[in-house]
Formats: C-alpha cells, sequence, structure tokens
C-alpha cells in the first residue's frame, strides 16, 4: 500500500451509516418485545401451571375414589342383602347372577369365613383364570385377614397379567367386623388417567408407593414399588394430602409433580408434567415475537437501503473484484468511489491484485522451467534446504529411433514434435500424482515419492504403474493421428525402480534445481535401457514388482547383470493392470504395439551397454 492510502482520511466510516440506523430498530425491537413479555409470560405461566397439575391430581383422585366407594359399597350391600334374606351365598344362586350381570366388571367377592361368590363370565371375558386368583388370595393373605380400620387397594395385576385392582374393606357380619375382598377390572381407572394426561404421565400409587396403575403396564405387572420418582418419595415421607413439586427426572429434565392422597383405599394419584410442554406457549410467543421482529426490521432495511445506495454500490463493486480474482483476473479495472473505509478498501483491493498478478507471472514463468508443484513449494519455503533420504520410485522413458529420426526432420519439426509427444507423458505423470525431474533431450525422467509421498511407498510404485498405462494408451492415440497424417510412429521405453535416494536442490549458487540421486536412479535408467533387446515397452525392478504384485499383470524376463552390481537383477515387462481391459500375455502386447519377439543370444555390444542377459 503506498504512504498516499495509508494517510488517506476517512470522513464518513461506514460504522456510522449504518449501525446508527439499523442497531437502534432491531436492538430495541429485540429487547422490548421479545425478552420482557417472554419474561412475565414465562412467570405467569409456571404458577397456572403449578395450579393445575395439583388441581388435576385432586380432581382424578376424587373421581377414582368414587369409583372404588361404589364398588365397595355395592359390594357389601349386596352381601347384607344375602345374608338378611336368608338365601344361598353361592356363586350359581340367581341372586349371584343378577348381580354380577350389573356389575360385570366385579370378579370375585369374598368375606372370610362367610362367602365367596365368583364372576365366572368375567373371567371367561378376560381370558383370566380362577387359579390366579386363588393364588393373589394366598399370597396376600396376611393382608386380607389383618382387619382394616379403613378401605386399602392392592395390584392385582402382578398375578393375573392384566390390569386388576382389589379392595379390602371393613364389613359387619352378624355383629363382628370382617374383610370383604372384592377383584375388580381397573378399566375406569385406566380410561380416566390416560384421558387426563393428555400433557403428563398420571398414574396410581399405594400410599407405600407400590404401583396401582401405571400406563406402562409392565411396572403393574411386576407391582415395583415407584420411590425412585421424587413425587412418589416425597408422598410416602409426607403427612400432607397434598403437595406439588418442581424436580429433575432420570432424562435430565425438569418437571411439575403433584400428588393427591386418598384415605378411601389408601391410593394416590401422581401428575407429573414435563416443563417443555408448559411452556410451549412460550416458545411459541418467542417464534411470533421473532416474526414481528423480522417484520421491523425488514421495514428497519427498506428505509434505509434508499439512504446506503451510496455504500451499497461500492461493496457490490468488490464484490464482483472479488469473483474476477477467484476466475485468474487480478488486474482490476475499478476506482474508489468515496473516501470512507469502502474507498480506502477498494485501493488496497487493487494493489492486492496487482501483487497477485505479479505472483501468478512468477510461478508461470517459473514452472516452464520446474515442476509446478516443486515451484509452488519453492516459492512458499517448504523445501527443506540440503538434502533427505527418501523412499522413491523413479521412473525413465526413452523414445526409440529417435537419433535417426530427428536426422531426416527440420529442427521446426524435432521441437514440434517433442513438444506434443512430451505433453501428452507429462500430463499422465501430473495426473498420477507424479512429479517430472526433468528432460534430457527425448527422455523423461519422473519421480513418485518426493518431494512429497502420496502416503506410502506401496502408493506411489502403484500411481506410478498407473501413469505408465495411461502413457501406453495416450501414446496409441497419438500415433492413430499421426500414422492418419503420413507421419511415422513412435515407440517408448520405460523403466521404473523403487528404492532409497537422495533428494534435495542440486546445483550451484547460481542456478539450482531439486533431483533426487542414488542407485536407485542409476537401476531405473539401466532398466529403461533393456526395452529394446527384450522387446518390451514398460520394465520394473524386483523392488518394485514386490510393493504392487498384487495389481498388476507381469512377466518375469530373464535376469541380467548390470555392470557395477554382483547380484543378477531380476527385471518384469508388465503387461497391464489385473482385472482391466487390454492385452494380457506380452505376445498380446507386444501384437498391439508392433514390436518384434527379439532373440536374446548374447550381444557382444550389449555389455557395453551396461547390462548383459545371463
Amino acid at each position: 500500500m503506498s504512504r498516499k492510502n495509508a494517510n488517506q482520511k476517512i470522513v464518513w466510516p461506514l460504522t456510522t451509516k449504518l449501525i446508527g440506523i439499523i442497531s437502534t430498530v432491531v436492538v430495541l425491537a429485540t429487547i422490548a418485545v421479545t425478552a420482557m413479555a417472554s419474561w412475565f409470560f414465562a412467570s405467569s405461566l409456571h404458577s397456572n401451571a403449578e395450579l393445575n397439575n395439583l388441581a388435576a391430581a385432586e380432581n382424578f383422585a376424587a373421581q377414582i375414589k368414587g369409583e372404588f366407594e361404589a364398588i365397595a359399597t355395592s359390594a357389601k350391600s349386596f352381601v347384607s342383602l344375602g345374608l338378611r334374606s336368608g338365601a344361598r351365598m353361592h356363586s350359581r344362586s340367581a341372586l349371584s347372577k343378577d348381580f354380577f350381570s350389573f356389575y360385570p366388571r366385579i370378579g370375585y367377592i369374598g368375606v372370610g369365613g362367610v362367602a365367596e361368590l365368583w364372576n365366572g363370565d368375567f373371567f371367561k371375558k378376560n381370558q383370566l383364570r380362577v387359579a390366579d386368583a386363588r393364588r393373589f388370595l394366598a399370597d396376600n393373605a396376611q393382608v386380607i385377614s389383618t382387619l382394616q380400620t379403613a378401605p386399602a387397594t392392592l395390584n392385582a395385576a402382578p398375578w393375573f397379567k392384566a390390569q386388576i385392582i382389589a379392595i379390602v374393606a371393613p364389613f359387619e357380619v352378624d355383629g363382628a367386623t370382617r374383610n370383604v375382598v372384592v377383584i375388580f377390572s381397573a378399566d375406569v381407572v385406566q380410561h380416566l388417567l390416560e384421558s387426563g394426561a393428555s400433557s403428563g404421565t398420571m398414574y396410581a400409587v399405594t400410599w407405600a408407593g407400590n404401583s396401582l396403575y401405571h400406563p406402562e403396564y409392565s411396572l403393574n405387572y411386576s407391582n415395583i414399588n415407584l420411590q425412585d420418582s421424587p413425587v412418589v418419595r416425597d408422598l410416602r415421607e409426607s403427612t400432607q394430602l397434598t403437595k406439588q413439586i418442581s424436580f429433575i427426572g432420570t432424562d435430565n429434565k425438569r418437571y411439575f409433580g403433584a400428588f393427591a392422597k386418598q384415605t378411601f383405599g389408601k391410593f394416590a394419584i401422581v401428575l407429573e408434567t414435563p416443563m417443555s410442554v408448559v411452556y410451549q406457549a412460550v416458545y411459541y410467543a418467542i417464534i411470533l415475537d421473532g416474526i414481528l421482529t423480522g417484520m421491523v426490521l425488514l421495514a428497519s432495511i427498506l428505509l434505509v437501503w434508499f439512504i446506503a445506495q451510496s455504500i451499497t454500490r461500492p461493496i457490490l463493486t468488490l464484490v464482483g473484484a472479488t469473483h474476477a480474482i477467484s476466475s485468474g483476473q487480478f488486474l482490476l479495472d475499478i476506482k474508489p468511489s468515496s473516501k470512507d473505509e469502502i474507498g480506502l478498501l477498494t485501493e488496497t483491493f487493487v494493489s492486492m491484485g496487482r501483487g497477485l498478478a505479479e505472483r501468478e507471472r512468477m510461478k508461470e514463468a517459473f514452472g516452464k522451467f520446474v515442476n509446478r508443484d516443486i515451484a509452488e513449494k519453492a516459492m512458499k519455503g517448504e523445501l527443506a534446504l540440503g538434502g533427505e533420504r527418501k523412499t522413491a520410485t523413479i521412473f525413465f522413458s526413452d523414445v526409440r529411433s529417435f537419433t535417426e529420426m530427428s536426422e531426416k526432420l527440420p529442427p521446426e519439426d524435432v521441437v514440434e514434435f517433442l513438444n506434443e509427444y512430451m505433453s501428452c507423458m507429462v500430463d499422465c505423470i501430473e495426473q498420477t500424482g507424479g512429479v517430472v525431474d526433468k528432460f534430457i533431450g527425448d527422455a523423461i525422467m519422473a519421480i513418485w515419492g518426493a518431494p512429497v509421498s502420496l502416503g506410502s511407498a506401496r502408493l506411489d510404485a502403484l500411481q506410478s504403474m498407473k501413469a505408465v498405462f495411461l502413457m501406453r494408451e495416450s501414446l496409441i492415440q497419438l500415433n492413430e493421428k499421426r500414422v492418419a497424417c503420413s507421419k511415422p510412429r513412435i515407440g517408448i521405453g520405460c523403466g521404473v525402480n523403487t528404492g532409497s535416494c537422495v533428494a534435495g536442490q542440486i546445483g550451484s549458487s547460481k542456478r539450482m534445481e531439486y533431483t533426487v540421486i542414488g542407485d536407485a536412479v542409476n537401476t531405473a535408467s539401466r532398466i529403461e535401457a533393456l526395452n529394446k533387446p527384450f522387446g518390451t515397452d514398460f520394465l520394473i525392478s524386483e523392488n518394485t514388482y514386490e510393493l504392487v504384485k498384487d495389481m498388476l499383470i507381469v512377466e518375469k524376463m530373464p535376469p541380467i547383470t548390470v555392470k557395477g552390481k554382483r547380484e543378477p537383477l531380476n527385471v518384469y515387462a508388465a503387461i497391464n493392470l489385473k482385472g482391466h481391459d487390454g492385452p494380457q500375455t506380452l505376445d498380446e502386447l507386444r501384437a498391439l504395439l508392433s514390436i518384434e519377439k527379439p532373440g536374446l543370444s548374447a550381444d557382444p555390444d550389449f555389455e557395453e551397454k551396461k547390462c548383459e542377459v545371463i
């Protein structure tokens, strides 16, 4: 940025123009309407919810008490009537049948030592067994035989596996007080509690906390004590008949809780309502307030829009400039239209575009002589100074009979041919994550694994294989075009080796280049030279083969001795990737590429070429 731009005075700050109008409207509308109204509304709902919760529990407790009283009174009246009339008190008597037809919900009435009446239709209709009832009476004999001062209720569901309740109430027979036991269906209790618990969970328990009826039937069938509920725990410990509390449930949600006890039957109704249900109206109010705030905000924006045109126009211009830079157009033809922050930002933006254009020109020029990835890393300072040892896959390729071909062509055609050929080959290398190290006449040297590995030596080697197979396909297509133009076909040989090498910036203080050196590089070069005597186009070393052998179709070539190495070198002709279309044998490959099958007899000149077939 120039000194003039740095010292430019901001006459009308953008903050003053926008915040002064918009923030006042939005903040006042949001705070005044939403916060205050919601707070008062929530407080009112909280108080009303507590009162309604307790009132609902009391109301349903009274209704269920009335049902229990009616059942107990009817049973005692029936027994009294039978005893006074001198009629036989048994289940099949006409009096019993008339009574049970009028009260079909009652399944059993028993008075210790006096009468025991069974409603057969009740057990048949509800698919219940009399044996289960007798087992219930036997298991609760102590409670039933103990003289009750007030009626008590028992949960009989665990014995019947159905919603059944029993009442044990004191009853005078022949001047003596006995207990009358009534077993009946809990369908009325079920209907009342489930219809009344629209916004929460309502259930019945004994004063001891045992489940009498719960909408989760499994709790009824197990006769479980529900004292884990804070409301039930408070009910057991409290001497109050009604109470309301708030608590946090096992699901970490807040609840309103209330209970109402009834002395008749010694039961209580518990109602637990999630606070989130109660506050739902508050949430709706907040949404409505938000809509109202949005409408006010929209009106404010429309008002400010007419005032802020002088601000938004340059912002839109900068947005367009941003898009231009993202598409690679760095030289921007825009000028500041105001002397505020936007104007200063515009001038800074233009200066930044010039800097990016200069950097891109340097990168483009640098990339023509050095690999683009290496150039990028060099400009960012990410290349390590000096050398480092890496495991890399090195590739060499060479055009067959290039010297003979170049002697027959004018210089312009030679350069055109090389540029066309190398463009195809370099594209294949870069598509697979490789780096072109250098061009040596018609030869190409490339690396996978340096300066940055693709993840592992195996992956680097596999990508190099894919690159060479892409080269083969590209060369076939290029040759088809050349033959159509009466130009000679191009044949190449490729050699690949994987091994340890030294990578780094090598050269003088005036000129340096990033490359790799070492025995692995020399071996790759010598493997490439073997393609002609072996009649192949693509040879790989044993090191590379071991890394990718599960992915390749290869044919092992005769071992060779390489100049400077004692042990013979095993090389493999790469035919294709497994599972891919194309040649599957070396003979098919030679036929595809028009390569003659050579005779590998000892050649005295071959040893001078750095290797010899064994």
